[in-house]
């Protein structure tokens, strides 16, 4: 599941400075959102993800991935931040890796 995790981000980084629909990437976040969400708690993707939440979805830092909550964050008036957070955590998520 991890493989498809960091290959979704992939993708959403490449949509988005491809110019792909706001619409076409938030179905892609939510379904990456998903997908990290069904992580094991402690697992080191989820908990880097979950360290960036005041970026992904404007929860405190260390909050708990929950689709829904992102899925709102992308709706909501600060939409295009978020979206433009997750299009770069694929990057930082390999970051830390090379740095753990």
């Amino acid at each position: 599941m991890k493989k498809q995790i960091h290959q979704c981000l992939g993708e959403i980084e490449n949509a988005y400075y491809d110019g792909a629909t706001y619409e076409a990437l938030s179905e892609k976040i939510i379904e990456t959102a998903t997908l990290i969400s069904a992580l094991d708690d402690r697992d080191s993707d989820r908990n880097v993800c979950e360290v960036f939440a005041p970026l992904l979805w404007g929860h405190a830092s260390g909050a708990t991935i929950q689709p829904e909550a992102v899925e709102a964050a992308l709706e909501g008036s600060d939409g295009a931040s978020y979206l433009r957070s997750w299009a770069g955590m694929g990057r930082v998520l390999l970051a830390y890796r090379a740095a753990a």
